[in-house]
């Protein structure tokens, strides 16, 4: 069974590498390059795993994460939250199904998230 995953980062080379690492992991990938881009797919897909960057162009993350957080379609999934400010931190505190990365995030670390996701799932 193939698992939804967003990935929402202006930078296309991290894309690729997410790309990647979740197809290997049996997520079919989204990919966002800005907010506003995210905020689309998002009217029409439920992904189960979302990497989310802060520091996007026209749309930023933290308005991505506010929908995300609101939209009760959204409940289950998985939000990780990966950005070179710490600033962002507290907005995944006590919120279930969040996580916050500095960057730079380790392939490692993506492929142990989506393996603990699509064991949730299963």
């Amino acid at each position: 069974m193939q698992h939804l995953a967003l990935v929402v980062e202006d930078d296309p080379a991290l894309r690729l590498i997410y790309r990647r690492l979740l197809a290997e992991a049996n997520f079919e990938v989204l990919e966002a390059a800005d907010g506003a881009q995210a905020l689309t797919l998002l009217e029409t897909h439920i992904p189960q795993l979302v990497f989310l960057d802060m520091l996007l162009p026209n749309v930023n993350g933290q308005m991505v994460l506010d929908a995300l957080n609101s939209a009760e379609r959204f409940s289950k999934t998985y939000v990780v939250v990966v950005t070179s400010n710490r600033r962002f931190e507290p907005l995944v505190y006590h919120v279930p199904l969040r996580e916050f990365i500095l960057k730079p995030i380790r392939p490692t670390q993506i492929r142990e998230i989506a393996q603990r996701v699509t064991e949730a799932i299963v």
